[in-house]
């Protein structure tokens, strides 16, 4: 059987045949046999997303394997790197966002930072090559999946007042209901027209501008003072002089304080170039001492 699973693995698109080979012998070993209630996931040995053939594992039960959630997080790693296939990737990428800390795989087993970036790379890669390929209708599958979440959200309502109110189905119902006769024998605009007036007329002191007591005069000076922004308090004024004090003498050649020398002492360290004693990764910057020197994964047990 293992050969037989192996067959199928290569008509894939396999990148690296020692990694398949590693993949396979690595789910047979490890299989815990029988399922663990919250020690063990099922995993499908030949992938359910491109062999759908063998889905049913009550009639391929050689396809299915109970792995601990580290060693499932570890195989599907290991069918990453050794095949580049969009389904195989999004699974990946899926389980070391979502099921690693959902699970709280420990950080010896997680896979090192160099080959997390080459298969986030490979992943960014199939998904600009899955999303513009082009169906049957001669639209991108990005287009077509667009236009299917906007049919949706129009269906369920769920597309936000604006948008709601520009679809022609919201225009058509706002025409129809402004020229529905009513009892009056009025338009509903042409009520509304009307109500409208008659509230302006039995309100002339604040819809008139003649009974307006400031209508047609002009703000005096002491308005003009309140109305205008006003300025800056002490404090942060005080902040933009030394601000533009720094820079001044930045700008003459004063001499720098001793923090500042010692600031920049640092910020020069940090931007030689240094390299990493147990992977020989070269780099510079902070990152370098967040994940490698004694923090490297090297120095954890990896079968990676």
């Amino acid at each position: 059987m293992r050969d037989f699973i192996i067959e199928q693995l290569r008509t894939l698109d396999v990148i690296n045949d020692s990694k398949l080979l590693q993949y396979v012998d690595f789910c047979l070993v490890q299989n815990q046999d029988k399922k663990i209630v919250s020690a063990t996931s099922h995993h499908h040995i030949l992938p359910q997303a491109i062999f759908q053939e063998f889905v049913n594992l009550n009639e391929n039960t050689w396809n299915g394997v109970h792995l601990n959630h580290g060693d499932h997080y570890l195989a599907h790693a290991l069918l990453a790197q050794a095949v580049s296939n969009f389904s195989i990737s999004k699974a990946f990428q899926g389980m070391h966002n979502k099921e690693v800390p959902l699970r709280n795989i420990s950080n010896n087993i997680l896979v090192n930072a160099e080959i997390y970036q080459e298969l986030k790379e490979r992943d960014s890669k199939l998904m600009s090559e899955w999303q513009n390929e082009i169906m049957e209708d001669g639209r991108t599958r990005a287009q077509q999946c667009a236009d299917k979440q906007w049919e949706t959200k129009r269906k369920n309502g769920t597309m936000g007042d604006a948008s709601q109110m520009r679809t022609p189905e919201a225009i058509a119902k706002r025409i129809e209901t402004v020229n529905t006769i009513q009892k009056s024998g009025l338009t509903r605009a042409q009520e509304i027209g009307l109500k409208g007036s008659e509230t302006k007329r039995k309100n002339p002191e604040k819809y008139s501008g003649e009974n307006n007591p400031f209508f047609g005069k002009k703000h005096t000076e002491e308005t003009k003072q309140k109305l205008r922004k006003p300025k800056s308090n002490t404090e942060n004024m005080k902040k933009s002089n030394e601000t533009r004090q720094k820079i001044g003498d930045a700008q003459r050649g004063v001499p720098k304080s001793e923090e500042a020398k010692a600031n920049m002492r640092k910020a020069k360290a940090l931007e030689s170039i240094r390299i990493c004693p147990h992977c020989g990764k070269k780099g510079k910057g902070g990152n370098m001492t967040r994940y490698h020197f004694d923090n490297c994964k090297k120095l954890n047990k990896n079968i990676l």
